[in-house]
């Protein structure tokens, strides 16, 4: 057993590409009605609960929550009065399910008296009505409108704790970045709170974000750069950008500071989760200080001693970076290594998923992203230039890499895909995850043209050539990969909107659909 868990990385990538896919018999889809909404779109799965889902709706820059039954069919719909003080109105910075409640949270920057305050308003989830209207929670004062701090928040792992997180007024840019913190329990009753500052001297933190854990603790994660390294960020050492990862326990009283370095390599993408006392930590490196990957990486650390009780590395090979590249851009890639003594690696992955297994250890899930600019200035013969930008939206390939509880590296996979869209921000790509017992299913969209070889085109009609799809690949505990067409979205005429699916139990997740001003929903139940 102890082999098998230590067997170099696995390359368990096995990618089914039939003439034809077929329409896959794991899951059943119950449809809803389709929804004329001209005006209209949905912002968020707030909630699912009792049978119901909680969606967030604007209408005209009217919100409203509207609650579906399990057969999608609209059963309540009730419009949220976001005025404060009889003529104005809060901008809102969010809907969170905490207890029997909603709680929105608002904030409205006053320039006379030069605060910027947050509010909170209760709504009942049975009635969807407020008994009362918003109360204060924070007020900050500012000199500059662009230095008036800001609001964020965060929902613990189990929902029973909120945590208000804001950044202080910026006095003088070159002073320590100051923040505050309260936390609540459910009825927001308060349990602690906080004001304070970095403090790393002479070097440049970076905040990149926070969390509440189920104690109540509060945990932020960051960068510091010595100055050297933040002006000259690619040369610079990887002892000189370092990772943090800031602990106020016990309601504050005890500060830690987990200090995550990695020797000899830059961790370009971390993710970390809070589990039985330790700190799970898990992510990418670089062997080249720039936005690439050459391996991933696995950390156990003790939340009270601080030290590092597990840890494994292991470099991706390089033969599965390439396996998609052209001829010529791995012939670039190759003399670009011998020339600098680096080795070939992958480029704009982002670190979308961190899922911790049941029995210990964790998967990671990255997508190739990146966005190119192009602008062209033309002249017409009168002698007008007219300038014109366009946005080209990319997310490509998913890596997949399986860690066994021991911080052991056991396989690692990839899901194909080549999305690629002009100046839509990217709508209808890159893909929703669902987990049910020990696999995991991707759904994503892809033309058939974009999906099969030019030889399997060949045997296919001009209509299959056409059709617009949204697939499922599914992953297995071995890191097998099989893909099936989930939905022809050309023959339902509607488009699945990857981004806003959502699982909502261990065996369904919504599908949300967009087509011009209609919109449909169903409930995907994985058998």
């Amino acid at each position: 057993m102890k082999n098998t868990l230590t067997l170099i990385l696995m390359l368990c990538f096995v990618h089914f590409h039939s003439q034809q896919l077929p329409m896959t018999d794991k899951v059943d889809i119950t449809w809803g009605e389709n929804l004329k909404m001209k005006k209209s779109y949905f912002d968020e799965v707030l909630l699912t609960s009792n049978k119901k889902i909680y969606m967030s709706k604007w209408t005209k820059g009217v919100l409203s929550i509207e609650v579906f039954n399990e057969e999608m069919q609209s059963i309540q719909e009730v419009e949220v009065d976001l005025s404060y003080d009889g003529k104005k109105r809060v901008y809102l910075e969010g809907i969170v399910p905490f207890g029997d409640e909603f709680v929105l949270l608002g904030s409205y920057s006053d320039k006379k008296t030069k605060e910027n305050k947050l509010f909170y308003k209760a709504i009942d989830k049975a009635t969807l009505l407020s008994e009362k209207g918003w109360d204060e929670l924070a007020s900050l004062s500012f000199e500059k409108r662009k230095r008036d701090g800001s609001f964020s928040y965060n929902l613990s792992g189990d929902s029973s704790k909120l945590l208000l997180y804001y950044s202080l007024p910026i006095v003088d840019k070159d002073a320590p970045a100051k923040f505050g913190f309260k936390v609540f329990s459910q009825n927001m009753k308060l349990d602690w709170e906080k004001e304070t500052k970095l403090g790393f001297g002479e070097s440049i933190f970076s905040i990149q974000n926070y969390k509440v854990s189920n104690k109540g603790d509060v945990y932020l994660i960051g960068q510091e750069y010595e100055p050297s390294a933040y002006k000259l960020f690619k040369k610079a050492d990887p002892s000189a950008r370092k990772y943090h990862i800031l602990a106020y326990q016990d309601e504050g009283r005890n500060y830690r500071d987990y200090n995550v370095l990695l020797k000899d390599k830059f961790i370009n993408d971390i993710a970390y989760a809070i589990k039985d006392n330790e700190l799970v930590c898990s992510g990418f490196y670089s062997l080249k200080g720039n936005n690439s990957i050459k391996g991933t990486f696995y950390l156990t650390i003790d939340l009270i001693s601080q030290e590092v009780t597990k840890s494994s590395y292991k470099e991706i090979p390089e033969d599965f970076i390439t396996e998609n590249w052209t001829d010529r851009q791995v012939n670039k890639a190759k003399k670009k290594a011998a020339k600098t003594g680096k080795a070939v690696e992958a480029y704009d992955f982002d670190l979308k998923d961190f899922v911790l297994k049941e029995g210990g250890g964790a998967r990671l899930l990255a997508e190739q992203y990146y966005v190119h600019v192009v602008t062209t200035t033309s002249t017409d013969a009168n002698g007008n230039t007219t300038t014109r930008t366009t946005y080209h939206y990319y997310y490509n390939d998913v890596y997949i890499i399986d860690i066994s509880p021991e911080g052991n590296i056991n396989w690692l996979s990839k899901v194909e895909k080549n999305q690629h869209s002009i100046n839509d921000g990217g709508f209808r790509s890159s893909y929703s995850l669902h987990i049910k017992d020990d696999k995991m299913y991707l759904l994503f969209n892809l033309s058939a043209k974009n999906y099969y070889e030019k030889a399997e085109r060949k045997e296919m009609t001009k209509k299959e050539k056409k059709a617009y799809l949204t697939f499922i690949s599914e992953i297995d505990s071995k890191g097998n990969v099989k893909d099936e067409i989930l939905i022809n979205n050309t023959e339902e005429e509607t488009y699945v909107v990857p981004k806003f699916c959502e699982q909502i139990s261990n065996d369904k997740t919504l599908i949300y659909t967009w087509k011009g001003k209609h919109q449909k929903m169903g409930i995907a139940v994985f058998k």
